[in-house]
């Protein structure tokens, strides 16, 4: 790794303490086999501790799906931009478009396990393409009851935030 007087540093804490560390890594940096593999890994943590929640929801609840469970794994990934902190400085995601797309992508994805028996083959992308079109679609006959559906979601996610900040 090539570190220098002009390679740029920034400030971080450790122990109570502030140290300057060097920023050697620049957009279109070459990576090493062990850089790669590091950059892999944290993708992976990341997506990983991003999805715990929603998946031990799932479980808890008794309505996990192996299938289900690894297209929403595989649709976080699609979105998902490395060193984009999704609560701040990262694009504006509107809460209700997105559960919009994961109810509608779920029966994409029932529809075609009952024409085809599973999901083998299928593209992520080509489900959530099918998905954008549905809940885009103000002609869909399932269009409002999805919207609608979305909106109640994301109304009783927020009650419960709200009932577990009141708790805290």
């Amino acid at each position: 790794m090539d570190v220098n007087d002009t390679t740029p540093r920034e400030d971080y804490t450790i122990a109570g303490k502030t140290f300057s560390i060097p920023q050697p890594y620049t957009e279109g940096h070459t990576l090493t086999a062990g850089e790669a593999s590091q950059l892999n890994q944290v993708l992976a943590e990341n997506i990983r501790n991003n999805l715990a929640g929603r998946v031990k929801e799932l479980v808890d609840g008794g309505t996990f799906d192996q299938d289900d469970a690894q297209l929403m794994v595989d649709t976080y990934f699609e979105e998902y931009e490395m060193g984009v902190r999704s609560g701040g400085g990262g694009r504006v995601v509107d809460p209700v478009r997105k559960e919009a797309m994961v109810i509608t992508a779920n029966l994409v994805k029932d529809a075609i396990k009952r024409k085809h028996g599973g999901l083998k083959g299928v593209k992520v992308k080509d489900i959530n393409a099918k998905a954008a079109s549905i809940i885009d679609n103000k002609d869909h006959p399932r269009h409002r009851e999805i919207w609608d559906t979305a909106h109640q979601r994301v109304a009783a996610q927020r009650d419960l935030a709200d009932l577990e900040l009141d708790a805290a």
